[in-house]
């Protein structure tokens, strides 16, 4: 851990995330997550999720942007329906294109470290409030969901 170049725990056999195996909400979250969307715009007719596709500018109006969590083949995969896009890939080559539109410019190995991170936090319950806030919220107005 001291010779990290980024003065992080280094990766162990818990961490290792198995994309092929994430649930559809994970997968579906790091999408999300990605796009700044908090669910996906619409569904195909199988129910895959549609997003509005970042990589094509035009008019929103239609999501093109389907990620395959139905079925076996491609899982996990995005693909864009827009004529003059044609973007597509895994998670990995998502991460890449996203962040290169930042103009930051990662290997498979970055991307993908990146996509465990996110992953593994899923795991953790990282994206969920602190019980503190919870509580707080819940006491105050039954109502409110976080």
């Amino acid at each position: 851990e001291l010779l990290s170049c980024n003065g992080c725990r280094l990766p162990t056999f818990e961490d290792y995330v198995k994309f092929s195996e994430l649930p559809h909400e994970d997968i579906e979250a790091y999408y999300c997550n990605k796009l700044n969307v908090t669910e996906a715009s619409s569904q195909d007719g199988v129910g895959n999720p549609l997003f509005h596709c970042p990589f094509h500018s035009g008019k929103a109006s239609k999501p093109a942007l389907r990620v395959t969590l139905i079925g076996d083949t491609h899982y996990g995969r995005f693909i864009c329906g827009h004529k003059r896009c044609g973007e597509h890939g895994g998670l990995i080559a998502f991460e890449q294109a996203i962040e290169a539109k930042q103009g930051r410019f990662l290997t498979d190995s970055e991307a993908g470290q990146s996509i465990r991170a996110f992953m593994v936090g899923r795991m953790r319950g990282d994206h969920l409030p602190h019980p503190a806030l919870v509580s707080m919220t819940a006491d105050d107005d039954p109502d409110i969901s976080l």
